[in-house]
């Protein structure tokens, strides 16, 4: 891809999550957990999409997905931890910590197992082979969220602010 292409998929992901944020936000308030479980598991996409896309535009099209996986992030998982954790702040900072923690270390084995499987399989086979044990991974850790006890309050119709 050039700088060009990366540009586009930006722009594409941005635009979507900026036209679904408010609805999104309002399904959130009434499933949260359901929705937190679609939003990671809709996180397949991406990988796949480099797996299995034959062109830069099927890439263009799996970005707009992008609009509800960031919308559902930008929402569900802060209100999930205002609405369950005893100590917001302490709940706050390690939800960080963990996630930071999972991206660094999921970056640095994918480049550790690619070093190692590259010279064996070729750069195609071992990047399809990682995206889709990445999209696999991804698809198993969203049925945890499934899992979740949830406290969450249910918006009151006076509360409820219509788009």
């Amino acid at each position: 891809m050039t700088a060009t292409n990366v540009a586009i998929i930006s722009v594409i992901a941005g635009s979507s999550t900026l036209m679904l944020q408010r609805r999104i936000g309002s399904i959130v308030d009434r499933h949260r957990r359901l929705m937190m479980f679609l939003g990671r598991l809709g996180l397949v996409t991406f990988p796949l999409a480099y797996a299995l896309s034959p062109n830069v535009y099927w890439l263009y099209v799996a970005n707009v997905m992008a609009g509800f996986t960031n919308s559902v992030s930008n929402t569900a998982y802060m209100a999930y931890l205002f609405d369950n954790a005893r100590d917001r702040n302490k709940a706050i900072g390690m939800y960080n910590a963990v996630y930071g923690a999972g991206t660094l270390l999921g970056s640095v084995m994918g480049g550790w197992v690619s070093a190692a499987i590259i010279p064996y399989l070729g750069m195609r086979k071992s990047l399809d082979l990682l995206f889709t044990a990445d999209a696999a991974a991804r698809a198993s850790v969203a049925v945890l969220y499934l899992t979740l006890n949830d406290n969450q309050l249910k918006p009151t119709a006076a509360a409820v602010i219509k788009p």
